[in-house]
């Protein structure tokens, strides 16, 4: 399922535009959608890796309890 949580002229723009690149039927994902997302999701946190390395694992997890209530409130908006 590929969730529209935004209704931003944008957004809806870019919505309109996966499916003509073969990267969602409907509301699901196609195979290459799922390829595309993986491939984004890996390379994201490739990318974020050193900055976390840099904190350490003590700094890591109070990074993340701090950060929970904001992620939280960013779901919960529908953001």
């Amino acid at each position: 399922m590929f969730p529209s949580t935004s209704s931003s002229p944008a957004a809806h723009s870019t919505r309109e535009r996966l499916p003509e690149r073969g990267l969602l039927d409907g509301d699901c994902l196609t195979s290459d959608g799922v390829i595309l997302h993986q491939h984004i999701e890996d390379r994201t946190n490739r990318l974020a890796l050193p900055a976390y390395a840099d904190l350490g694992d003590a700094d890591c997890e109070r990074l993340a309890e701090l950060a929970s209530s904001f992620g939280r409130a960013v779901v919960d908006a529908g953001l």
